[in-house]
């Protein structure tokens, strides 16, 4: 019955993509009924809402160890189940929500990002310099803070500095595919950062040396080669758009140092308090911040950076585009009602990278103190989780440094970790010999094909219900 509860879930992973679609249908045909006036207005589709939480990746596992719960109570009583679950081992799932609800606070994520702007910097600040820096040296920080963390840094900075470039979508998409595949392997220096290692680690006794002898370096030379081979591939469509990124680098400049996203919302909120709502409203408030731009783009005319390709042209250009997205982000905070349909601005907490006010080096220390702390009692949930406690504490007194602490990504890949765990207790009857009987190619083969279709931690952790697994295998 539980293998029976264990296939279910791995068909449900493959139709996850479809209880989404149903989903947004669900929710499409209510929001049709709201206009009607047939439901009540801002309500949403608890179908929907069911069907979207059952299409949810992470959840998949938990959900069907929640069923494997009913049928071990129904068939061999509560006092079963409890023992089951209390036997299990939970370290790991518990240690991946910690380390990651570490690894992507604001300090963190702003560190690496200046890390990766340094180096590119360093080696000439071009767009083949900013490209190749990024898919090289974003990866390995996975190994550090986390792979979906790197993920995150990788692609806003490639959406930034590249893909706001005129690039083809033959590149993006060879980019994108790459990315993937160096972010999957970058996490592999460390035992205690990738999900599909750290389910392992403790199993096989794999420390840090191990993984960087064992997989590291290798992990390593396989980037550089992959990149070194797609920017040659794509170089004359990289040199062909770098007149465009010395003047996206200007532009940002100009922006950072003469219109500071925090004097703009100030100008704003001035002339948010002048307006009168029943006129343009948007024309109003346009024409009293009116003056806080002349006087911003004077002392950008007057300024040593203008000069060669700063224009007067570009400078108008640079301000008025600051100046937009700042009205249109305050505006959504006061009066949404009065923005124009279709703006699409969100009210949410500021992204950790489009804040301009940096943070204070002591802040990013206890930060990484928190990190090496995590990682070196690994083993030890009562110590990591006490530490994540203190984070969170120091967090919210360090508040004009942070952003929102959002646990909800890291609580949902420790709930598929765990429910993984919960499963796989179950599994070692017929894993164990099906693996132990294949030879190293067939079992290599079998991963590959499996890993393009299932989540690379399931698949890894049932290797570990096999005890005898020699190195090579």
């Amino acid at each position: 019955m539980a293998t029976a509860l264990f296939f279910l879930a791995i068909v449900h992973t493959f139709l996850s993509s479809r209880f989404k679609a149903w989903s947004h249908r669900l929710q499409e045909e209510h929001s049709r009924k709201v206009e009607l006036g047939r439901a009540p207005d801002g309500s949403s589709s608890i179908g929907a809402g069911i069907l979207h939480f059952l299409g949810e990746m992470e959840v998949i596992f938990g959900w069907w160890a929640v069923a494997l719960g009913v049928a071990m109570v129904g068939a061999r009583g509560w006092d079963t189940f409890i023992h089951h679950v209390t036997e299990r081992n939970f370290t790991e799932p518990v240690f991946v929500v910690v380390v990651m609800a570490l690894a992507a606070s604001r300090p963190i994520l702003v560190a690496a990002d200046a890390v990766i702007a340094r180096v590119a910097r360093l080696f000439g600040n071009s767009v083949s310099v900013w490209w190749l820096t990024i898919m090289s040296l974003g990866p390995v920080l996975g190994s550090f803070i986390t792979e979906p963390t790197t993920m995150t840094i990788s692609a806003l900075l490639l959406s930034r500095r590249v893909f706001s470039l005129p690039v083809s979508s033959r590149f993006r998409y060879a980019t994108l595919g790459l990315l993937f595949v160096n972010v999957s392997v970058g996490g592999t220096l460390t035992p205690f950062a990738a999900p599909p290692i750290l389910v392992l680690a403790h199993t096989w006794h794999w420390d840090l040396a191990y993984t960087l002898g064992a997989f590291g370096w290798k992990a390593l030379l396989g980037i550089a080669i992959a990149n070194t081979a797609y920017a040659l591939i794509h170089r004359r469509e990289l040199h062909a758009v770098e007149a465009e990124h010395r003047l996206q680098q200007l532009r940002r400049k100009v922006q950072a140092d003469f219109i500071p996203r925090e004097e703009a919302a100030d100008a704003v909120g001035v002339a948010l308090g002048i307006a009168d709502i029943e006129v343009r409203f948007l024309d109003t408030v346009r024409e009293r911040a009116a003056t806080m731009k002349e006087r911003l783009r004077r002392a950008a005319q007057e300024s040593s950076v203008h000069e060669g390709a700063v224009t007067d042209e570009l400078i108008d250009q640079t301000l008025d585009e600051r100046f937009e997205e700042v009205a249109a982000q305050e505006l959504a905070k006061s009066v949404p009602g009065l923005l124009p349909a279709g703006t699409g601005v969100e009210v949410v907490d500021p992204a950790w990278d489009e804040r301009e006010d940096p943070v204070a080096w002591w802040v990013t220390v206890v930060h990484g103190s928190f990190l090496v702390w995590t990682v070196t009692t690994a083993q030890y949930s009562a110590m990591f989780v006490g530490g994540l406690l203190l984070f969170l504490g120091f967090a919210s007194v360090t508040g004009q440094y942070q952003n929102r602490t959002d646990l909800k990504p890291p609580l949902l890949v420790g709930f598929f970790l765990a429910g993984l765990v919960v499963h796989g207790g179950l599994q070692g009857w017929w894993i164990a010999p099906l693996l132990a009987a294949l030879t190293e190619l067939p079992l290599m083969l079998g991963a590959t094909v499996l890993t393009a279709f299932n989540d690379n931690a399931a698949i890894t952790y049932l290797s570990s219900l096999v005890p005898d697994f020699s190195p090579r295998l």
